[in-house]
């Protein structure tokens, strides 16, 4: 026998959650790393990174540099603060990427998943200080 499951939440209250979350500010050294982040996935754009160039087949698209800014925004939310700053970005990055990203031949032959390679991503694309 299946249990009877029971919703928590309306159709309404998500959507106006969703609302809430778009309408929160964004600085605009959080929206560029972002940016640098999703863009250092692509292995021939300018801002790729080595490990990108080494072992990425297909990056990141524009896209994914907005949903890093809305999954900041509601950590940002959910932790408190009023605006997202860039560690959210950080935080976020690997749920918004791992399934964006596709590992060449190279990293499939070294084991590489693209969860592993967002992850070493992070770590070498520099945060900004203020």
């Amino acid at each position: 026998m299946q249990p009877k499951l029971q919703p928590v939440v309306t159709q309404q209250e998500i959507l106006d959650v969703e609302k809430i979350v778009r309408a929160v500010p964004v600085a605009d050294h959080v929206i560029d790393s972002a940016v640098e982040l999703a863009s250092a996935t692509r292995a021939t754009e300018p801002g790729a990174s080595e490990l990108a160039k080494k072992y990425i087949e297909w990056g990141a698209g524009p896209r994914a540099s907005q949903y890093l800014v809305i999954g900041a925004k509601a950590l940002a939310l959910m932790t408190g603060l009023s605006a997202p700053e860039t560690k959210h970005v950080r935080s976020v990055a690997p749920f918004v990427l791992s399934h964006r990203i596709v590992p060449n031949y190279r990293a499939t032959g070294e084991g590489l998943k693209s969860a592993e390679l967002v992850a070493k991503l992070i770590e070498g694309v520099h945060e900004p200080s203020y």
